[in-house]
């Protein structure tokens, strides 16, 4: 768990300047510099910027897509770099071909690939999946996490009160959530929401479970980091023979070139002098396959 002591020899994620250099794409991975005119410039134009609406701007999330991908024997740590995969064919094994999910919430094409079925067998299949999904939605189970995170960056709100007026007071009173000997009806005098939804908190989560007034959940992006993070850093502390610190890094998920392999892929027209789809597809299967086995 976060706070169970600093990860010797790794970083704080909170600030990891030797990863700066690996987050970046290959052709601007070099050092940067830049001229005191240059970064007065940059701050002068914030004096010219309109100020009518500051409030955050909404950035919906988008849920994961089922996409098929390569698992790779890494060189430099454990586990398996995986890839997103032109086919099923071109040569590589049944062994290497994976079912992976593409979590790409705002759809800037910088997703990162997860193996939700290798996740699950380690961890200890259907018994485990209270470990990531902490918090479930009603008559629901291992609820996925788009659907309460609902914004990439800004919390939302976990409670419907139009909802709770159609499905609750309508049949029991506002009394069932506001006391009447309450005279500020609010968050704070209300029935907790555990006294109703006592069994949507999952057993053994790799995060701290919520209160018993469920607040608000926090955006998507620290979501996801808190949880993965979290399970990752407390992956070698408890086992370091088994996971290096590698696995604590960012660059052990995030791949900078990836938003690169995506836009290769992308199908073409095939028609004139236009590469034909196929033909596209190779040219760009060539070119990621030989840019992961360079790292």
């Amino acid at each position: 768990r976060r706070g169970a002591g600093a990860l010797p020899g790794v970083p704080s994620h909170l600030h990891e300047p030797t990863t700066v250099h690996g987050l970046l794409p290959r052709m601007l991975a070099g050092p940067r510099r830049y001229s005191l005119a240059v970064i007065g410039a940059a701050a002068a134009t914030f004096l010219f910027l309109p100020m009518e609406d500051l409030r955050p701007r909404a950035t919906p999330v988008e849920p994961p897509r089922s996409v098929d991908g390569l698992a790779a024997t890494r060189r430099d740590s454990v586990g398996r770099r995986l890839m997103l995969a032109v086919s099923r064919e071109n040569g590589m094994n049944g062994d290497a071909h994976r079912q992976l999910l593409a979590v790409d919430g705002n759809r800037d094409g910088t997703m990162v690939l997860f193996d939700h079925d290798a996740h699950a067998d380690r961890l200890g299949a259907d018994t485990a999946c209270g470990t990531c999904h902490h918090l479930n939605m009603p008559f629901d189970r291992n609820t996925s996490c788009f659907e309460c995170h609902r914004d990439m960056y800004e919390p939302t709100s976990l409670f419907d009160h139009e909802s709770h007026e159609r499905t609750v007071a309508e049949r029991h009173g506002c009394v069932e959530c506001h006391s009447p000997e309450e005279t500020v009806k609010s968050y704070e005098t209300a029935t907790a929401c555990t006294a109703c939804h006592d069994d949507q908190s999952a057993s053994g989560p790799i995060i701290d479970p919520p209160s018993e007034r469920w607040a608000d959940a926090v955006g998507y992006v620290h979501a996801m980091h808190n949880l993965c993070i979290t399970c990752h850093e407390q992956s070698v502390l408890e086992s370091p023979a088994q996971y290096s610190t590698e696995l604590a890094r960012c660059t052990y998920c995030h791949s900078a070139d990836r938003a690169w392999q995506i836009r290769e892929l992308t199908p073409r027209r095939a028609e004139g002098n236009h590469q034909s789809t196929d033909e596209h597809r190779e040219v760009a299967a060539g070119q990621r396959l030989h840019s992961a086995g360079a790292r």
